[in-house]
Formats: C-alpha cells, sequence, structure tokens
C-alpha cells in the first residue's frame, strides 16, 4: 500500500468528523461561514473519495463523489424552503444522490436483499400512507406528493442494495449504517414538515452529518 493511500485512512476521515463537530456545536468564528458548517461536510466527503479515486482509479467512488455533490446541492435547496418548488428541488437532488448511492451498492454488493426491500417498503408505505399524507401540503399538491413517495422508494432501494447478503466486513457495516442513518434522518425530517411533530428535530442533522462520514469512513476502510 502506498503512503498516500496509507495516510488517507488515517487522516482523511477526520476532517468531515471535525466539521461535523463543529457544525453541530456552532463553533465560532465558524458559525457565520454557513458553507463550511453544513455543506462542508458533505464537499470534505466528495473530496476524500474523489482522492482515493485518484490514487486508485477505481470508477465506484466518482459514483459517491457525484452523491456528496448532489447532496450539497440538496442542502442548498432545502435551506430556502420558501416555497413547495424550493422543497421538490431538494427532494429532487437528493433523490439523485441516493440513485448514486443505490448503483455504487448495486456494483458492489452485486444485488439487492429481496427481505430488506419487503420489510422497508412495508413500514414506510404506512408512514407515508397514514402519517405523511395526512399532510395539507402533500393533499394540495399532488406532484410534491408524487415526489416524496419516489424519493421513499429510492432510498428504501438503496438500502437494501446496501444490505445485500453474502457480504461482511467493517467496510459493508459502516456503509449500511451510513444509508440507514441517511434514512432515519429523512424520517425525522418527514415527521416534523408534514406531521408537524417536532420531538425528534433535534436528531435530524446529527444524523445526516453521521449518515455521510460512515459512508466516507466505509470507502477508506475499503480501499
Amino acid at each position: 500500500m502506498s503512503t498516500a493511500l496509507y495516510l488517507n485512512r488515517i487522516y482523511l476521515p477526520l476532517l468531515p468528523v471535525i466539521l461535523m463537530v463543529m457544525a453541530l456545536l456552532r463553533v465560532r468564528p465558524f458559525l457565520k461561514i454557513k458553507l463550511l458548517l453544513t455543506e462542508g461536510v458533505a464537499f470534505s466527503c466528495a473530496g476524500i473519495c474523489f482522492f482515493i479515486w485518484f490514487n486508485t482509479q477505481e470508477n465506484n467512488l466518482l459514483i459517491l463523489t457525484a452523491a456528496f455533490i448532489f447532496s450539497i446541492f440538496g442542502d442548498l435547496s432545502m435551506k430556502k424552503r420558501i416555497t413547495s418548488g424550493d422543497y421538490i428541488r431538494g427532494i429532487i437532488f437528493f433523490f439523485f444522490a441516493h440513485i448514486c448511492f443505490l448503483i455504487y451498492a448495486l456494483v458492489i454488493n452485486r444485488g439487492l436483499s429481496l427481505i430488506a426491500l419487503l420489510v422497508l417498503l412495508s413500514i414506510f408505505l404506512i408512514y407515508f400512507n397514514f402519517g405523511l399524507l395526512k399532510s395539507p401540503r402533500l393533499i394540495q399538491n399532488k406532484v410534491f406528493a408524487i415526489a416524496v413517495l419516489v424519493y421513499i422508494l429510492v432510498s428504501c432501494l438503496s438500502l437494501s442494495a446496501a444490505i445485500s447478503p453474502g457480504h461482511s466486513g467493517l467496510s459493508y457495516w459502516l456503509f449500511i449504517a451510513g444509508i440507514a442513518s441517511m434514512i432515519v434522518s429523512d424520517t425525522f425530517i418527514g415527521i416534523r414538515d408534514f406531521i408537524r411533530y417536532k420531538k425528534f428535530a433535534f436528531m435530524i442533522m446529527p444524523l445526516y452529518f453521521l449518515s455521510q462520514v460512515l459512508i466516507t469512513l466505509s470507502v477508506t476502510v475499503k480501499f
């Protein structure tokens, strides 16, 4: 293993972790640099994946790099949330991020877990039909409702692909934990924004940052 690759396993993952802690603790003087505190975590994760791709030429890592870049644009859109259009744009960007995570998982795991998919669909379709669809925002805007539903379906596919049977190892479990953390974070967003229950809102950003860090760690461990 080259010195550069060895160092990336030790030191590079520290960058998104440090940014995550700074964002959650709202550390000054970086508090005013919103790009550093929020999009900075995804940006650093994208940079790490690209750096490792540059050293290994593992093209799968470009897919993950794209996923984090889509996440950055999703963050920027969700920050506005002035209209349903802003929210839909955010969902679209995160949808493409999940598509990238799905493709990456399918490539490295060569399949998905049908059992996990059925279980996840059962849970999240109940969540959508009996929870989110009661929101006036979704009742009055069919396009918005469809966008949320499609996003949920792709999220379930992503986690099912991550859980594909026949695999093991630290990288495998870190990736599963990362995708799962992202889905739980998204679920809490839906509960907050559509069901208007805010008890779990404080967990949204920690889980979101954690998901990005865990996915990146799965890469540094694997490559």
